[in-house]
């Protein structure tokens, strides 16, 4: 039978009560357990009795200034360690020059070149980025134009990979189901355009057309 006098007994007791023994974490989406390790600075291999109250209380502050996440909760719960997170829903996401954002609310940066919200189409344009937002009157107009779109058209919107703003006016649209398919809008995304584009598919579909490019400026439209 083991022995240890009291005062070492009650210490490791209390140490073993305090400890770690795992991290769950919770309201992640698009974000990954890794990615919070990461954030953090946590190497997940090492021995969670290095987990200090220290160490974690540091992380609280990390997540809370990170650009993905609006709330961050970290707490104890007897030996586990629970992070709960509420990340920034991505609403947009535009490519300027080579770079990738994704677009928050009031077009705030979420991230640049870590596209998570790969099922949303990504604007294309003459587009500039002033103080960590997305600025200029041809990106807000091609936003509120895709925005209708995206609620008139839902289905169509689940199909388009890109939206492109050209310097003459045009707006083209990428889509890549059922086959890739360039469209050219017009210089406006109307209410109008977007049932000439359903009706043109349901056509091609139907008749088991196949075509590259569909041109929907004129009053009829024309693939080839």
């Amino acid at each position: 039978m083991a022995f240890c006098p009291l005062l070492s007994c009650d210490l490791i007791l209390f140490e073993r009560e305090n400890s770690i023994a795992e991290i769950k974490v919770y309201g992640i989406e698009i974000t990954e357990r890794a990615d919070v390790f990461s954030i953090v600075g946590w190497d997940s291999g090492l021995p969670l009795a290095n987990l200090t109250e220290e160490v974690w209380s540091r992380w609280k502050t990390v997540l809370e200034t990170h650009s993905r996440y609006e709330s961050v909760k970290v707490r104890k719960n007897r030996a586990i360690l629970e992070i709960h997170l509420k990340e920034v829903p991505v609403l947009g996401v535009v490519q300027i020059e080579n770079d990738i954002y994704e677009l928050g609310e009031g077009f705030q940066l979420i991230s640049k070149n870590d596209l998570r919200s790969k099922w949303l189409p990504i604007l294309t344009g003459d587009f500039r980025i002033q103080k960590d937002k997305l600025e200029g009157a041809n990106f807000f107009s091609l936003w509120k134009q895709a925005s209708g779109f995206r609620e008139d058209f839902p289905d169509l919107w689940s199909r388009l990979s890109e939206i492109e703003s050209r310097k003459d006016g045009d707006i083209f649209m990428y889509m890549h189901h059922p086959h890739r398919l360039k469209v050219n809008m017009g210089s406006f995304i109307s209410s109008k355009q977007g049932r000439k584009l359903y009706a043109a598919l349901a056509f091609m579909e139907a008749e088991n057309k196949k075509a590259e490019f569909l041109d929907l400026r004129g009053d009829d439209g024309f693939y080839y």
